[in-house]
């Protein structure tokens, strides 16, 4: 702790830019309450336990429940029940819920295979909205769910599909890993989770995290979208590509 405070007093003095230790807590695992508290005395920030969220997101390591989404769904209500939404027709619902409600859950996609609960609770709170407008009443809706998600020229009203919305974003973690990206947490993927190992036919570890198994499970669909270019074979291993 002592160095990642000389390592910040360090970044401040060639930067400029202070730490606001008023907006910066400590998260530890696995230490008694008393010790990380002593941690977060040396850099005289506040100790916080879970559940933790960070830019809107809940930090966890383990399965998102229903409580946990709860700021998601929330989010969403409170944009259909805006006043300016009480006037717009239907065209104009139906692009609000293109353009906004249904991109509401991509930012969480992108960390998170969200519980098909929620989702639903989602798809089904934009068709009442876009049947009934922010009544949110019973009303004969003219048409299913599954029919509006198709693209227009499909027939349908070129809705989001949420579920394969979450698949999609999860199958990109997945292509990000195998293409070894040059983020920070794909590095860190590669060093902490992978090393001396074969990402596409390694095991799942029955102690990960419940998102790098969510990962992991995603390979199988991600490989029927996977082509193998052998070029020179340097980076062709025999027993797992073919």
């Amino acid at each position: 702790m002592l160095a990642i405070k000389d390592v910040l007093a360090s970044f401040s003095a060639i930067t400029g830019l202070d730490m606001n230790y008023s907006k910066t807590s400590l998260l530890v695992g696995g230490l008694s309450v008393d010790a990380c508290g002593d941690l977060a005395s040396i850099l005289h920030v506040q100790h916080v336990r879970p559940p933790v969220t960070y830019l809107g997101i809940p930090l966890t390591a383990s399965r998102l429940g229903i409580k946990d989404c709860q700021p998601l769904i929330d989010k969403s209500m409170q944009r259909i029940y805006n006043w300016k939404n009480r006037i717009l027709s239907f065209a104009g619902r139906l692009q609000l819920i293109i353009s906004v409600l249904t991109a509401f859950h991509i930012y969480w996609s992108q960390t998170f295979i969200l519980p098909t609960t929620v989702l639903d609770s989602l798809a089904k709170k934009c068709a009442i909205f876009l049947w009934n407008g922010t009544s949110m009443g019973r009303k004969l809706h003219q048409a299913k769910l599954s029919t509006i998600c198709l693209r227009k020229e499909e027939g349908g009203l070129g809705i989001s599909n949420m579920k394969i919305w979450n698949q999609a974003a999860y199958l990109g973690l997945v292509f990000k890993i195998a293409a070894k990206g040059s983020s920070l947490w794909v590095q860190w993927a590669w060093e902490h989770h992978l090393k001396n190992k074969f990402f596409w036919t390694m095991n799942i570890p029955a102690d990960c995290s419940w998102v790098w198994r969510c990962v992991l499970k995603a390979r199988e669909k991600a490989a029927e979208f996977i082509t193998y270019l052998l070029a020179d074979g340097k980076l062709t291993f025999l027993w797992h590509d073919i």
